[in-house]
């Protein structure tokens, strides 16, 4: 779901979730970009808004990704309500080994379930 604003056929605005659960509840509000010529103007603020209306007619939550070191983006959505609450790691997984690939493969096509087990670790 992603909402834009066009400025003389243009688009100069945009924000959009990638992740939308109403299953679980919640969706994760990412991608927001501005054109550096209209910024300041509140652009970001009518996009957010508008996407995470939509959103909270799904979901119970909605989690906005953003650097803490912008801090303009991070003040902007303080101002619409969202709030510090956890820090998301994103990072690239790849697949080390082709024997690997294979066993992956042979799972899938046996329907073969291996052992799951849920670890958690501290935070810090």
């Amino acid at each position: 779901m992603f909402y834009g604003i066009y400025r003389d056929g243009r688009l100069v605005a945009a924000a959009g979730a990638h992740l939308i659960s109403p299953t679980y509840g919640i969706a994760y509000l990412e991608d927001v970009l501005v054109h550096p010529a209209y910024r300041n103007q509140g652009l970001d603020t009518i996009c957010i808004s508008a996407v995470a209306a939509d959103l909270f007619d799904y979901c119970t939550e909605v989690v906005i990704g953003v650097e803490p070191q912008n801090l303009p983006a991070v003040k902007a959505y303080a101002g619409l309500g969202f709030r510090d609450d956890c820090l998301i790691v994103e990072a690239m997984g790849r697949r080390h080994s082709f024997v690997g690939a294979i066993i992956t493969n042979l799972w899938k096509q046996f329907r073969w379930n291996p052992k799951y087990e849920e670890r958690t670790e501290p935070y810090g």
